[in-house]
Order: C-alpha cells, then sequence, then structure tokens
C-alpha cells in the first residue's frame, strides 16, 4: 500500500472526511434505533415502570462500551498509524491481539454479570417495583454480551483500515431488524420487556455476522494467521494505554448513571427515573451522532499522522470540528423547542412525564455545543498515540462531574442532577480548546526540526 495510492494520503481532505464520517454517523444513529426503538415500544406497551427499568440497565451498557472502546479504540488506532506507516504485518498484530484480549476481557466480566445479577441490578439503583422487569431484561441481553463487544471491535478495526461503509450497513440493517423484532415481540406477542430483549439480542447477532463476513470474504487489507493471535505485551500495553481515555470515560458516565439512578429514585421517584430513560433514548440521536464524526475522522488523521502529512492531519481536525460544534448547535436549538414533543414520542398518557423530561433536556442541552470540541479532540488525541494527553482531559471533566453530582443535588434536587451535564461540557470544551492549541505548537516543532517521528508513530504508544 503507497500513500499515493491510498485514499487517506491522497484525496480532497472535505470529500474524504465526508466518506469516512457520514457513514460511520448513519451507523451510529442506526445503532441509536436499539435504545429508541426499545424504549419507545416499551413506553407505550409497557408504561413508565418499563422506561426506568431500562434506564437501571444504561450503566451496565455503558460498562461493556468501555471495555470495547479499552480495545477497539487502543487497536484501531495501532493499525491506521502502522498502514500509514507502510507496516502491514504490525497493523495485522494489532488487529489479532485486539481479539485475543477482547476474549480474555469478556471471560472476566460476563459470567460474574450473570451470577450477581440481583445484586448489580440493586447497585445500578433498581427500586423494589422495577427490579424483576430489569432482572427479565438483563437475563436475556447478558448472554449476548459478546456479540455487542466483538461487534465494536471488528467495526473499530474496519474502519482503521478504510472501510466505514461496511461498518455502517451491519449497523444500518441491525437496527432495521431490531425494529422488526420488537414490533413482533412486544406489539404483537405482548412479551413486554422481555421482548425488547430478545429483539436486541437478536439485532446484535445479526451485525456481528455481518462483520465477521467481511474477514472470512478476506475484502480488506488486514490478514488474520494463528501468529498474529499471540500475545505480544507491547502491543496490548500500547492498546489500553491508548484505549484508556475513552474506557474512563464510559466508565465515568456508567458510575455517573448510577449515581443519576440513586439520585433520582431519592428525590423524584420513579418518575423521574423514567424520565432520565426518555432523556437518554433522544440523547442517541441529539449527542450521539458526533461521536460518528470522530470515528470518521480517526484512521484520518492518524493515518497522516504516520505518513508526516501534518497539514491533511491539521485539515482533517478543522473541518471535524466544524461539523461537531454545527450539529450540536441544531440539537440544542430542537431540544429547546420542541423538547415536548420529543417527548411524547415515548408516552402519550402521562403529561406529568412529559413534562418532567422537557424539563431535563433544557437543562441538559444548555452547553451542548461545547462538547463538540471535547469528542474531536478526544479522537484527535487518541489517533496520535497521545495516551498521557489523553487520559488527564478526560480525567478533568471527570472530577468536575464528580464533585457537581456530590454537590447540586442536595442544594436543587432533580435540576442538580441534570445541571452537571452542561457544566460537564462546558469545562470539557474549554480544556480542549487549550490542548488543540498545545499539539497545534507540537505538530509544529516537529515538523521545523525534522525529527523522525515515522516509526515513533507507528511502534511507541505516547510519541
Amino acid at each position: 500500500m503507497q500513500n499515493a495510492l491510498n485514499p487517506m494520503g491522497s484525496a480532497p481532505i472535505p470529500r474524504l472526511i465526508l466518506r469516512f464520517a457520514l457513514p460511520a454517523t448513519v451507523g451510529v444513529l442506526a445503532n441509536a434505533l436499539y435504545n429508541i426503538v426499545d424504549r419507545v415500544f416499551i413506553g407505550h406497551y409497557v408504561g413508565a415502570e418499563g422506561l426506568a427499568a431500562i434506564s437501571v440497565v444504561f450503566p451496565i451498557i455503558l460498562l461493556v462500551v468501555a471495555f470495547s472502546a479499552l480495545i477497539g479504540v487502543g487497536t484501531a488506532s495501532q493499525i491506521s498509524r502502522n498502514l500509514g506507516a507502510q507496516d502491514l504485518e504490525r497493523a495485522e498484530i494489532a488487529f489479532g491481539n485486539g481479539l485475543t484480549a477482547t476474549a480474555f476481557f469478556l471471560a472476566l466480566t460476563v459470567p460474574p454479570l450473570l451470577i450477581w445479577l440481583p445484586e448489580v441490578v440493586r447497585l445500578c439503583g433498581a427500586t423494589e417495583r422495577i427490579m424483576p422487569l430489569t432482572e427479565t431484561y438483563l437475563k436475556i441481553t447478558g448472554p449476548a454480551i459478546p456479540f455487542q463487544f466483538f461487534g465494536m471491535v471488528l467495526a473499530a478495526a474496519m474502519r482503521a483500515e478504510g472501510h466505514p461503509r461496511h461498518v455502517m450497513w451491519s449497523m444500518v440493517l441491525g437496527s432495521l431488524l431490531n425494529v422488526v423484532l420488537d414490533w413482533w415481540f412486544i406489539a404483537g406477542l405482548g412479551m413486554g420487556v422481555a421482548g425488547a430483549a430478545w429483539g436486541t439480542a437478536g439485532a446484535q447477532l445479526f451485525a456481528l455476522l455481518w462483520l465477521l463476513a467481511f474477514y472470512a470474504r478476506r475484502c480488506g487489507a488486514l490478514r488474520l494467521t494463528l501468529d498474529r493471535f499471540r500475545p505480544r505485551h507491547a502491543v496490548i500495553a500500547e492498546m489500553c494505554a491508548v484505549g484508556l481515555s475513552p474506557f474512563l470515560i464510559n466508565v465515568f458516565f456508567s458510575v455517573m448513571l448510577t449515581a443519576f439512578n440513586l439520585l433520582l429514585g431519592k428525590y423524584g421517584g420513579e418518575m423521574a427515573i423514567s424520565a432520565m430513560g426518555i432523556f437518554f433514548g433522544l440523547d442517541s440521536l441529539l449527542f450521539m451522532p458526533v461521536t460518528g464524526i470522530g470515528e470518521g475522522a480517526m484512521p484520518i488523521i492518524g493515518y497522516n499522522y504516520g505518513a508526516r502529512n501534518f497539514a491533511r492531519l491539521r485539515e482533517t481536525v478543522k473541518i471535524a470540528l466544524l461539523l461537531s460544534i454545527g450539529y450540536y448547535i441544531l440539537s440544542e436549538a430542537a431540544a429547546m423547542l420542541w423538547a415536548e414533543k420529543l417527548a411524547s414520542l415515548f408516552t402519550d398518557d402521562n403529561p406529568e412525564l412529559i413534562a418532567l423530561t422537557a424539563r431535563c433536556m433544557r437543562i441538559g442541552y444548555a452547553a451542548l455545543p461545547f462538547s463538540g470540541a471535547a469528542i474531536i479532540i478526544g479522537y484527535t488525541l487518541e489517533a496520535l498515540g497521545r495516551a498521557r494527553a489523553s487520559f488527564c482531559f478526560n480525567l478533568i471533566r471527570q472530577l468536575v462531574g464528580i464533585a457537581l453530582i456530590v454537590i447540586l443535588p442536595r442544594f436543587l434536587g432533580v435540576d442538580g442532577v441534570w445541571i452537571t451535564f452542561p457544566a460537564i461540557d462546558l469545562v470539557g470544551g474549554l480544556a480542549a480548546a487549550l490542548l488543540l492549541r498545545r499539539e497545534a505548537r507540537n505538530l509544529h516543532r516537529t515538523k521545523n526540526c525534522g525529527v523522525g517521528i515515522k516509526a515513533s508513530a507507528a511502534h511507541t504508544p505516547n510519541p
């Protein structure tokens, strides 16, 4: 593979980033349907208690995402940088070790979850009324966690080697299948929360099989032999170092959401937990698509960093920032203007729940555009292999969130929980601006000094 022939090293950046980011964003939107469809069907056919039960499960889902990000992001960063440095062998080793690490983490995490399910559900904030529904959902989706986990790691690797469209179709088709299965199990067979769980598990299995078929047909550049799966300490150490930041982000939000469940149950009851369920269902549409822009930009940034093409790297970051902040401006406007209408999608016979959800949305999205900068800078640091900087950046955001969630609800009740979101967005955006300025200076010095970073970009976790 030559830089002149690979589009990541030669195609016009605006067209290239749309080519990568658009499928990733569409894929994220399609994946968001897993959350939205479950909540819409449960809200209309089960009621507020069903929505609260699904909300309690969300911290566990985020833990799955956290571990898959630890491996997937770390693996993808190595793949893209090694491909940019023309080292196909190391890219394949990184991919194989990523799959080995995935199997290891699943063996450590899934069995304890299933064994101590009642304790886990209670720890996540389930009340006695909604606990049976939550357990029912997790008894079905828990054994299906490997489908989601392996699927996310495979998708990250596939984007890193330049095939975002195939990933997009796995998410789109999986989401459409989820809609059909939810309609059949919940509306048709009246299975309630259990029907939502079976629909989600079936759709995740289909998406995984779609991704596996890509590599079974040898459609990509990476080839896996048994030797590629043999653990390499340096590769796994770098994988964990680069993936640590997104891992901590998701662990942080999992802990935060658990605290939200407990605090909302204390200050607002099950109605407040239900409102949070609707909020995060809509959050999949209003917030998550920007992660698709970051995922689309990440392989382009990593490839051009490995190829020492800093002008293309800077242009990629600039366009990703503009797209992300622009999307969040539109999302914030939608939340402020149509909060009640959006909330009513999930329930049409509970005015109190609609009003509470609308208030939470207007508070929670008050500083949303600042989060666009934080997300893109986070993906940029991961693509560059800046493990330490990425860790410190996200540590600041986490500390702010922890401090606020401890203090504010004592004085403001339910509103204090939701004020945490704009506070984190604001601090993250300001910190991202400072980091962006520092990284720009670092790249400028590297270019002027003529430091040979091509090898280090491919082989070191924190050059």
